[in-house]
């Protein structure tokens, strides 16, 4: 496998520790929030596919720097939550930051989590927030 193969795959296998653990947490969790568990998805990435399927996924919509999970849940005047994962060292893109800057000024929170710990806390924190409906 060429190198730079390998630290691609390496580094999708260090998100996943960040990722999985998390998603098993929602799993058992959300019911305590009295929210479904499908209202919490993943936002898959072309650029970790091949060319021709990454190439798809860019004409149906897929964009580069979008966070990796979307709560939708409203709460306080938010429309809802996102989440880029990274992995305890991980750095955020030029492309990240842009979208972040973008969703916020549409109205949602998104946040940059670097653990499993930090995603759950900003979920629950997130979550405490009562819609004034």
């Amino acid at each position: 496998m060429p190198q730079f193969k390998r630290r691609r795959a390496m580094k999708r296998v260090e998100q996943n520790r960040v990722h999985l653990p998390l998603m098993r947490w929602w799993k058992l969790s959300c019911r305590s929030f009295n929210l479904d568990e499908r209202i919490l998805v993943h936002v898959p990435n072309s650029a970790r596919r091949g060319m021709i399927e990454g190439a798809m996924m860019k004409r149906l919509g897929t964009r580069a720097g979008f966070p990796d999970l979307v709560l939708f849940a409203p709460r306080g005047s938010c429309h809802g939550l996102m989440i880029e994962l990274k992995k305890p060292d991980g750095v955020v893109s030029s492309e990240q930051t842009q979208i972040i800057a973008l969703l916020r000024a549409q109205g949602y929170r998104a946040e940059v989590c670097y653990s499993t710990y930090e995603a759950i806390n900003t979920i629950t924190t997130y979550l405490a927030f009562r819609t004034s409906l």
